[in-house]
């Protein structure tokens, strides 16, 4: 990890903006470890 390079499979979820109220839920009930935003392709 200190050189820049990881897999986050398996313990780092991506979501959307939308996504963020429900995830912070999940979160604090201890259903997750981390969540990604990432953001949506300009249309």
């Amino acid at each position: 990890m200190a050189q820049g390079s990881y897999d986050p499979t398996g313990w780092v979820e991506e979501i959307t903006l939308d996504e963020v109220e429900h995830a912070l839920v999940e979160l604090r009930a201890g259903l997750g470890m981390k969540a990604l935003v990432v953001a949506k392709p300009a249309s």
